[in-house]
């Protein structure tokens, strides 16, 4: 009987050091990790009695590469005291991997270095939405203060622009009317990172995985340009390959120039100054400058995209840097004033007497 009691009990220790060695996990030396690598590291240990100097020894096997020449460091220091040696390397990698400026700048550089999400990419669309519920997570968790900064127009548009242009435009379509609802300077940056939780779902949802043939669902994020092209040329003028290849790959309509010639209206002047255009919901005022290829930064030419405008410009009602004044999201806020053509532009008039042309001016804007 005391053999086989001796036998159980050997059994017993056997798969108790088996449990506790599975539930070791080895920390990866990345401050965002740090907190959930102690709290596993001390759940196993409990109970084990641990001497602080077999503590320290099981904690440099599971320590990282760069984590664990601390503990070494902080174990030579202390040989003939393992107690202040133990308490030293805890104190040591909460310096180093635990401190709140230490964790926010790791996950804002994830999010610096996070690439471009193309266009229909469903799994890199799905990593950035868990990158973000990460940090949605830390931050309301409050010991990390400094990522507040992600509710702001700041922190948060440089993420935007890492998605792909269509999800841009639904982005602004839903932060601006959150605005308006909530009376707020700028969505909170949950909403944001559910936004993008709800268009990864529905990307990766297979009831909408459409199958076309060849390679046509893969739409380019900019035009293709072939190496060795030249530029098209008539008898008069040289047409740019950039003008060419923008307003081939956005279906450009032959208009006026916008700064000049209203394209709703037909009327002499800027679209940006045309009170019906400022009346219209953001989403259709980004969509009607998509359809007929104008710069959605300046509203003024047809030949460069937003990200290519090298034109300063700033919003009068709300100061951005990135839209002007026609492009800011909600309606205008208050009436706005007749601004009458410039003579020299009625005269330009062929047969149409300049009072004519003034009395047509009723849909400018101030």
């Amino acid at each position: 009987m005391r053999e086989q009691q001796c036998a159980v009990d050997v059994t017993k220790y056997l798969i108790r050091k088996e449990m506790v060695s599975s539930g070791f996990l080895q920390f990866d030396d990345c401050p965002e990790n740090y907190w959930a690598w102690k709290s596993s590291f001390l759940n196993a240990t409990e109970g084990l009695n641990l001497s602080p100097a077999d503590m320290l020894n099981l904690m440099i096997k599971w320590l990282g590469t760069k984590s664990a020449e601390h503990a070494k460091r902080m174990r030579r220091a202390n040989l003939f005291n393992p107690a202040a040696g133990l308490n030293m390397t805890w104190k040591r990698l909460e310096e180093t991997y635990g401190s709140p400026e230490v964790i926010e700048g790791a996950l804002l550089k994830k999010l610096e270095v996070f690439p471009k999400v193309g266009y229909r990419d469903n799994v890199r669309l799905q990593e950035l939405s868990d990158l973000l519920l990460e940090i949605e997570y830390a931050k309301e968790d409050g010991y990390l203060p400094g990522l507040s900064y992600l509710d702001t127009a700041r922190g948060t548009n440089p993420i935007v622009e890492k998605l792909p242009s269509n999800l841009q435009d639904k982005w602004m379509s839903v932060g601006g009317k959150f605005k308006e609802d909530y009376g707020v300077a700028f969505p909170l940056f949950s909403v944001f990172s559910r936004f993008v939780r709800q268009q990864a779902k529905i990307q990766s949802d297979p009831s909408f995985a459409f199958t076309t043939s060849g390679n046509q669902s893969h739409r380019p994020e900019k035009p293709h340009r072939p190496h060795g092209r030249t530029s098209v040329c008539t008898h008069k003028t040289a047409v740019p390959s950039e003008v060419t290849d923008y307003q081939s790959t956005h279906k450009v309509h032959t208009i006026e120039n916008p700064d000049r010639l209203c394209p709703i209206h037909k009327k002499t002047y800027p679209l940006k100054k045309c009170k019906d255009f400022r009346s219209k919901p953001i989403a259709e005022r980004m969509s009607f400058l998509k359809q007929n290829g104008i710069c959605f930064k300046c509203c003024r030419s047809t030949y460069h995209i937003d990200k290519d405008c090298k034109i300063p410009v700033e919003c009068s009602e709300c100061g951005s840097e990135r839209h002007i004044a026609a492009l800011h999201p909600g309606p205008a806020p208050a009436p706005l004033e007749t601004v009458e053509p410039r003579k020299d532009q009625g005269r330009e008039q062929q047969g149409t007497p300049l009072s004519s042309v003034m009395s047509n001016c009723t849909e400018v804007c101030g």
